[in-house]
């Protein structure tokens, strides 16, 4: 393929050069999310790095299904969280 002229790429660089996008124009802010309880904090801590399941966030906060259920609901509506399919949460971007 490269023969045929695609380019190699050997990362997300290398695209944004190829379409002519400097660093510059990306402006990505990271919105630092802050629960307003310990409890809050310690769900959005838990979904900095993935998604989780609603079950997985039970497990790893320790906390019964209900309080969980209670909280996911608050935080969504405060937009600090948003739900995915099948019980699966994330932080809202």
């Amino acid at each position: 393929m490269i023969a045929k002229g695609a380019k190699l790429v050997t990362s997300a660089k290398d695209i944004l050069n190829e379409l002519g996008i400097k660093n510059h124009e990306l402006k990505i802010k990271a919105k630092k999310i802050t629960g307003e309880t310990k409890d809050e904090q310690k769900i959005i801590d838990l979904l900095q790095n993935e998604p989780l399941h609603f079950d997985e966030i039970v497990r790893e906060t320790g906390f019964d299904s209900a309080k969980v259920g209670t909280f996911l609901s608050l935080m969504e509506m405060k937009g600090y969280i948003k739900s995915l399919d099948s019980n699966i949460f994330s932080l809202a971007s």
